[in-house]
């Protein structure tokens, strides 16, 4: 079993390490060529007290991906159509295509380029975050949540990751799981990112807490009118113990940011409002906190 990786960004990476130290054949494409160069000298995982050096085999070709069985997409969600067409014409026709990605709307996007009974799509809780190119800092354990359309397809994706030491959860409702995550990252990343605080934080303001819960309250309403219900004293439970469990984490959006990179706004909170203003709701908050992290943006490029 030949795995691939498209995406050698900080998630990309650290799921690398996993499988090739486990002796999963495994090759990266990346589009970057100072990714590329640095990690192909060495990718350094760093965690409490140790680190890992490894030598993948990267490239910024993507035929490095046309023998691979199960190609991963670890790309910025906007980036995932563009990433489809290209892994589309290097790929074998049989491969399987997985996204772990965040935001909602991957599942559709690689839709467009790939048989749907081919995709396998969810979530994971694994935290990363990049120090450089080649070096990538391990944030904690978590787990794997996984669903699709083919039952086969889920199972050879749960068997790698399993094979790989991996703690993985197989859904019959990926899309209700994508959506969690995506709810709960709506009420901390742009917070987190418009303060320039980390995760934690938010518990100890007042006024960000209050944005919190009526960002949540929106967003849920939003999930609801596409028939996915979810309960909003739980969700903000969850979503505050999240900001617990990863309190001096500086989140994926803020990280982006302060790279001077473009965010994932519009494929999280942005994406909810165009859900819950399709369906007649007021999104405000929503799409006020989505206006001020795109204008964040701009300044960036100015």
């Amino acid at each position: 079993m030949k795995t691939g990786i498209a995406g050698a960004g900080a998630m990309g990476s650290l799921f690398a390490s996993f499988f090739i130290e486990t002796k999963i054949d495994t090759v990266l494409y990346e589009i970057s060529p100072e990714t590329v160069n640095c990690i192909k000298n060495e990718l350094k995982i760093i965690t409490s007290g140790n680190e890992i050096i490894l030598h993948p085999v990267i490239s910024d070709d993507p035929s490095i991906l046309a023998e691979a069985d199960i190609i991963f997409l670890f790309v910025k969600s906007y980036s995932t159509a563009d990433a489809a067409a290209v892994i589309l014409k290097a790929a074998k026709s049989g491969a399987i295509i997985v996204s772990l990605q965040n935001g909602l709307g991957n599942f559709e996007a690689l839709s467009r380029s790939f048989d749907p009974e081919r995709i396998v799509y969810g979530t994971t809780t694994f935290g990363a975050a990049k120090k450089s190119p080649s070096e990538v800092i391990f944030g904690g354990r978590g787990s794997v949540s996984i669903g699709g359309v083919s039952p086969w397809a889920v199972q050879k994706v749960s068997d790698l990751l399993v094979s790989a030491g991996l703690d993985v959860n197989i859904s019959d409702n990926p899309e209700r799981i994508v959506w969690l995550k995506a709810l709960i990252n709506a009420g901390i990343n742009p917070i987190a990112t418009i303060l320039g605080i980390k995760n934690g934080q938010i518990l100890e303001n007042t006024y960000a807490l209050q944005i919190q819960e009526s960002i949540l309250k929106e967003a849920v309403a939003a999930a609801g009118s596409i028939g996915l219900d979810f309960d909003l004293s739980m969700l903000i439970e969850e979503t505050r113990s999240i900001c617990s469990k990863t309190s001096v984490n500086t989140c994926s959006m803020l990280q982006d940011h302060r790279s001077g990179r473009k965010t994932e706004i519009d494929s999280i909170n942005m994406k909810i409002v165009e859900t819950g203003e399709a369906a007649g709701l007021d999104m405000k908050y929503n799409r006020m906190v989505s206006l001020i992290v795109k204008a964040m943006e701009e300044i960036n490029h100015m």
